[in-house]
């Protein structure tokens, strides 16, 4: 079965490649997910082979790879978070790696000439030279996932003030991967530590085992939803171009160029009351013109009815609203969807029917919504309206 483990390795990232390479708008966060993919199909190969014959070459690559793989999983959700960019700064991420690098060489090619027996015993009982490597590569990962957590978490924030849906764009499944590979830091760091003092009856060849095969499916997680998701960068070029190419001949409205000598001006006046006054025309556009009902709003349509900057839409929604343009919008849908539900003469109609007629995009976006809104799903809703209980 243990020869099966690399090819079986090899055939799942190999297939995560092809439909990487398959997807359209690819960004940089994609090809740091192919190169994450084939990181692991090598270090599965050597894991396999580590088993039955130790050699310098396999020892290095063993020991060498996971010190790369955490680093290119932090750029590519980075760079996914940041619409494919990323600091310069970031690339310190690969300062430890290239550390045990010079350190690798220099204690094999320059200090030592490790034998056979000798490369069996320093894979077995690495000296403390190679556990402060280790540790510190463990830890390391532990502090990037919580970086990333506060990255994802800010992200979260600026799609809900810039889009009223996030299927599409959100980053539920981020924030999963990262809190997998929190705990699979943790464990690594702790199995690694009750092996080393044997308080645990494990070789180190069982532990790389089922660490891999926990990081493994892991990574094929995060592949899915690199896959199946879109950045707000990308999303938005997409959204660009299908307007660009079903809306030639539909008037849209122009979108007002202030002046830099008239915004100076209004940052200038009276913060509070310019606020209040923006929000509120924000208000009479939703509910006058019924934006809401658009299922593909965005903050700067609304900007473009209003006259005013994206900046002080959302901060008058922020501050003035308390709330996010995301849920300022679908309160409204939602307000609207139940009272449609509630009408006899919406009987006939589906609540997937009227959820599309209230604005949201699918069945899962209505459900999911409603329910951290209300408390309940729809349906348990128009079951309520149907028993005489509808809930105030």
């Amino acid at each position: 079965m243990q020869s099966f483990i690399p090819v079986i390795i090899a055939t799942v990232n190999s297939i995560l490649i092809a439909f990487i390479l398959r997807k359209r708008n690819k960004s940089l966060s994609d090809f740091l997910l192919i190169m994450l993919n084939l990181l692991t199909i090598v270090l599965g190969i050597v894991n396999s082979y580590s088993s039955d014959q130790i050699t310098t070459f396999i020892f290095f690559l063993q020991s060498f790879i996971p010190f790369l793989l955490f680093p290119v999983l932090f750029l590519s959700i980075y760079s996914f978070l940041h619409d494919g960019h990323f600091k310069w700064k970031w690339l310190f991420l690969f300062s430890l790696a290239i550390s045990f690098l010079i350190f690798f060489i220099v204690d094999h090619g320059v200090l030592k000439r490790y034998d056979a027996d000798a490369l069996v015993q320093l894979y077995n009982d690495p000296p403390i030279s190679y556990h402060i490597f280790y540790k510190s590569n463990q830890i390391f990962s532990l502090v990037m996932c919580l970086i990333l957590l506060g990255e994802i978490s800010q992200y979260e924030k600026k799609i809900k003030n810039e889009f009223s849906y996030i299927e599409q764009i959100e980053a539920r499944w981020l924030k999963h991967s990262v809190y997998a590979f929190l705990g699979i830091s943790a464990a690594v760091l702790v199995a690694f530590l009750l092996s080393n003092f044997s308080i645990i009856p494990m070789s180190i060849d069982s532990v790389y085992q089922v660490l891999g095969i926990i990081t493994l499916v892991a990574i094929i997680y995060v592949n899915v939803g690199g896959i199946q998701s879109y950045s707000a960068h990308q999303y938005k070029e997409i959204l660009a171009r299908q307007n660009d190419q079903s809306d030639t001949d539909e008037v849209k409205p122009e979108i007002e160029t202030i002046p830099e000598d008239e915004v100076r001006r209004r940052n200038n006046s009276s913060g509070n009351e310019q606020l209040v006054t923006i929000y509120h025309q924000i208000i009479d556009q939703l509910e006058g013109e019924k934006l809401y009902l658009t299922p593909q709003l965005k903050l700067h349509d609304l900007c473009a009815q209003v006259g005013e900057t994206f900046h002080r839409c959302s901060k008058a929604i922020n501050e003035v609203g308390q709330t996010s343009f995301y849920d300022l919008v679908n309160s409204y849908r939602i307000a609207h969807f139940k009272k449609q539900l509630s009408l006899p003469e919406n009987d006939h109609l589906t609540i997937l029917a009227i959820g599309l007629e209230s604005g949201f995009n699918s069945k899962a976006s209505l459900n999911r919504t409603f329910k951290s809104k209300e408390g309940m799903s729809p349906l348990a809703f128009k079951k309520s309206l149907n028993q005489g209980s509808q809930p105030v």
